[in-house]
């Protein structure tokens, strides 16, 4: 899912006034991205349970497949909202995902003491943003992709990006399941989340507010001294934690 990200939200900021039309292609490329992160993931699902030597992944890779498919389709038009600077909805979201996600994580893990309440949390978090999204942002999704010269440009450059970002940042969750104990992944995978967190908490934060004043900086000189401000800023924050 996160190589295959695509930059839609960034295209749409730094246009002033999106039109119908760039939504509508906005929710057809995300749509064409998430069905295919989903049945991508149920191929691979099989072969992924032959290596690991474990059949139960199956199923439980198919039905974590949905969560892609529904971030997919969030309404393109929250965008407006980073636009005004106002993160209230966004955050809103963020919160009613988590909440979520916890709620049936916990409910069928204790209704069923299986790992499968966390496969259903998984898909419940992004199911909820996506429902609340569109009432927070209506639209009538429609597909099209008239407006697709607005975004080809950020897809190109982006891609190589994320696919080398991607892998560097989940490799050792690939291949040390495979190679390792389970309980010593398991100690890492622990170890690892918890080092995350200030990013997650700080860090992660600060770069869709960022990303809506940069789109508001047209000097190419103001630019680059607003990302050089922003990048100091960040490590004042992100170094000493």
């Amino acid at each position: 899912e996160a190589i295959l990200d695509l930059p839609l939200t960034q295209a749409l900021v730094r246009i002033p006034s999106p039109s119908e039309r760039m939504f509508a292609t906005a929710f057809t490329l995300s749509l064409m991205r998430g069905t295919a992160i989903s049945l991508l993931m149920i191929v691979v699902a099989w072969p992924m349970a032959l290596f690991y030597n474990d059949p139960r992944l199956f199923p439980l890779v198919a039905v974590i497949s949905i969560a892609p498919a529904m971030r997919s389709v969030i309404s393109p038009r929250m965008v407006l909202f980073m636009q005004r600077f106002d993160f209230r909805r966004e955050f809103a979201l963020d919160l009613l995902a988590k909440g979520a996600t916890l709620i049936f994580s916990v409910g069928v893990v204790l209704a069923t003491d299986s790992y499968w309440g966390l496969a259903i949390g998984a898909v419940a978090g992004p199911t909820t943003s996506t429902i609340v999204s569109y009432f927070f942002a209506p639209m009538r999704p429609r597909l099209s992709l008239s407006e697709w010269k607005h975004f080809q440009d950020m897809v190109g450059w982006n891609t190589v990006s994320q696919v080398l970002n991607s892998l560097n940042w989940q490799m050792d969750r690939l291949m040390l399941p495979r190679f390792t104990s389970l309980s010593t992944y398991g100690a890492f995978s622990v170890a690892d989340n918890l080092a995350g967190i200030p990013y997650q908490t700080f860090v992660g934060p600060l770069m869709r507010p960022l990303m809506a004043a940069f789109s508001n900086v047209g000097d190419r000189g103001q630019q680059i001294t607003a990302y050089l401000k922003a990048t100091n800023a960040i490590m004042v924050v992100a170094a000493p934690i």
